[in-house]
């Protein structure tokens, strides 16, 4: 059975022929095109107080349990099963939330799991008895399984450039959650009592259930399931809030994982094409000479729905056959470029912090 190998110089020409005015944009380069700046703020404000109810659930298990104990003059198995019940709802809701998350999108996941743990959390500061509380507290728990989405959520908001910052900046919401936590343990325990303070300490994560409205939906998400006018939709908002003007994503514009495609597609991290330095060799030190580099580079512009430029398209069909029988070969070298560039660029950023 014979294979696609990639694009031809002919069908190079052809789509630029039948596509005037296509621009074609991997979102790793539509990223660096909006820039880091008050949207990728915002969703990391958001996605922090939702990630914060982790901390705060958490952290209240101690007190609560002492408390609970006084109250409904628990043993010690039944203070321990309080407590249990909150981590294997975690459990379960970790296994759960994912998979509906990559068929429903992080949006819709982030508010739901934010709403349950909010309005849960709160119902159990009203528990009539210790059966009523372990229930309320492990579907708590549940909840607090899909609040890891929200990690999710600003990864995929942001470039190579920026993700691993702003990823280890979301963890300070974690402490954020645990400061408060003790806080207001500190400030209610001995003054209101403690159904006051479990109600208190689910306002973190209400109001990341409220600022959802205001989370837009990943666009790495809406691309992976087809809908790439609709992640183009979110860049332009993206771009908006961050400043930029309103040409960054001219008519004509479309998103794409893909870089080059030979059976299986092939995720494109990066922001453009390989170096051309990189392409003469194939790891062994003999050399491909420029025949792979114009296969590759060929492939690359008539994906993008660009006029390649060097003449080596002006020549007769046999040479588009000779770049077609080398294409197996262009595609691995630029993978492999590819995964180099990617490696040497997380190494620096590890260096840097």
């Amino acid at each position: 059975e014979k294979k696609h190998t990639g694009l031809t110089c002919s069908s190079a020409r052809m789509a630029s022929t039948n596509a005037p005015g296509r621009s074609l944009l991997t979102l790793e380069e539509a990223f660096e095109r909006i820039g880091h700046g008050r949207l990728q703020l915002q969703v990391l404000f958001i996605c922090g107080f939702i990630f914060s109810a982790d901390s705060v659930e958490v952290g209240l298990l101690s007190f609560l349990s002492e408390e609970a104990r006084d109250e409904f003059g628990l043993t010690s198995s039944e203070e321990a099963t309080l407590a249990g019940v909150v981590f294997a709802g975690e459990l379960v809701g970790a296994v759960v939330w994912g998979p509906i998350s990559d068929l429903y999108g992080r949006r819709l996941v982030s508010a739901l799991s934010a709403l349950m743990v909010w309005l849960l959390g709160l119902a159990s500061a009203f528990s009539v008895n210790f059966a009523m509380l372990v229930l309320l507290r492990a579907a708590v728990g549940f909840g607090i399984g899909g609040a890891t989405v929200s990690f999710d959520v600003l990864a995929e908001f942001l470039s190579g450039k920026h993700r691993g910052r702003n990823l280890i900046m979301i963890e300070l919401w974690w402490t954020l959650g645990t400061v408060f936590v003790n806080g207001l343990a500190w400030l209610t325990l001995s003054r209101l009592g403690w159904r006051y303070f479990v109600a208190l300490a689910s306002i973190p994560v209400a109001i990341g259930a409220v600022s959802c409205y205001f989370l837009p939906e990943s666009p790495r998400w809406l691309l992976e399931k087809g809908r790439g006018a609709e992640a183009l939709a979110v860049l332009r908002h993206a771009a908006t809030v961050n400043g930029k003007a309103a040409s960054t994503f001219p008519a004509g514009t479309e998103l794409t994982h893909t870089i080059l495609h030979d059976g299986d597609t092939v995720l494109a991290e990066l922001d453009g094409p390989p170096d051309r330095k990189n392409n003469g060799s194939d790891g062994d030190g003999h050399g491909h000479g420029r025949s792979n580099s114009n296969s590759t580079d060929h492939r690359w512009s008539a994906l993008r729905g660009e006029s390649t430029t060097d003449g080596a398209c002006d020549e007769d069909d046999a040479g588009s056959s000779d770049l077609e029988g080398e294409g197996i070969v262009a595609k691995r070298h630029l993978l492999s470029a590819n995964a180099s560039r990617v490696m040497e660029t997380a190494f620096q950023q590890q260096q840097q912090q």
